[in-house]
């Protein structure tokens, strides 16, 4: 039996392939291993973001659903602003370490999501609660708010989808104060690449080379449409935006309209990460094809959809 050591030091992560570095040996762990994890929160910046908590979240569930012990430490100031953000998003909670939590909790909605796993039986109302975040605030583009909704549920349920387990892991933030949203959205199942050369099309292609072709239209291990991460990536282009899809041992990142592909420490399963400008406008024409039309009366379709009333717009 090997004791493996995790030692997550949040002063350093500026992006998600360091995080996934330091993470990494969490997926060679067997049974017959023990994992320690020291979780260091103390930071020089003045935030702490839900998406890389996320991260953190969804390597340990990983161990303990896989019968592997993980026991540890974090350092934190528990009076820091960011740590009691930490436990708001339900960190503590899902890592399964305690917290005393000495503050009163506020709605969420118009904010923030929790750190939540998902399942085929509760993805829509999740779907639901998200977008609700953003729909409660005025500030956004409605052009924004269309394209995300369709490119949200598209990203939620391809993990499902591709990863063959039965969960998924999703936070969202909205920024008010830099005008984005930061999502992410993983698992820890097979990956793209196992996923795209089930379809005897793809068999030929490395794991670079799935990661480079999930972006295009029309790319499908053979059970949908092909058409959800391409128009998240043209999405994210014309916003301006950022796009990182980290499966196996390779990252893709957009930004600026520059895709590259670079190789990283090994993740079990996929990352999909964004970061959306809300006062940039898309218009959803330019990208969704007919048969993908989203309404013309937004307003009118939240309302329906998701019993949001016209005192909020």
């Amino acid at each position: 039996m090997a004791l493996i050591t995790i030692n997550l030091d949040f002063r350093k992560y500026r992006d998600h392939h360091a995080l996934v570095e330091d993470l990494s040996p969490v997926f060679s762990a067997t049974m017959l291993d023990e994992v320690y994890v020291t979780i260091d929160l103390q930071t020089d910046s003045n935030m702490l973001y839900s998406d890389h908590l996320l991260m953190v979240v969804a390597a340990l569930h990983f161990l303990r659903s896989n019968s592997i012990p993980v026991t540890g430490i974090i350092k934190a100031n528990p009076d820091d602003h960011k740590i009691k953000y930490a436990s708001r998003v339900n960190f503590f909670k899902e890592v399964g370490f305690e917290f005393d939590e000495k503050f009163q909790r506020h709605d969420a909605t118009g904010r923030f999501t929790e750190i939540r796993s998902y399942t085929r039986m509760d993805i829509y109302a999740l779907f639901t609660e998200i977008n609700k975040i953003l729909y409660a605030n005025t500030t956004i583009s409605i052009d924004v708010l269309q394209l995300f909704y369709y490119c949200l549920y598209e990203i939620m349920d391809n993990v499902l989808e591709h990863s063959a387990i039965t969960t998924g892991w999703v936070c969202a933030q909205y920024f008010e104060a830099n005008a984005e949203i930061r999502l992410i959205i993983c698992d820890t199942g097979q990956g793209i690449h196992r996923s795209l050369v089930s379809n005897p099309e793809y068999q030929e292609l490395n794991e670079e080379q799935a990661l480079n072709k999930c972006i295009h239209r029309g790319v499908t291990k053979g059970n949908g449409l092909g058409f959800g991460l391409f128009a998240t990536s043209e999405f994210v282009k014309a916003n301006h935006g950022d796009l990182m899809i980290y499966s196996g041992g390779h990252f893709l990142i957009m930004n600026d309209k520059n895709i590259q592909v670079n190789s990283g420490s090994p993740w079990n399963g996929t990352l999909v990460f964004l970061r959306i400008n809300t006062n940039i406008p898309v218009n959803y024409k330019d990208i969704m094809p007919n048969d993908h039309a989203l309404p013309d009366d937004y307003q009118e379709f939240v309302e329906k959809h998701f019993g949001i009333s016209n005192e909020l717009w």
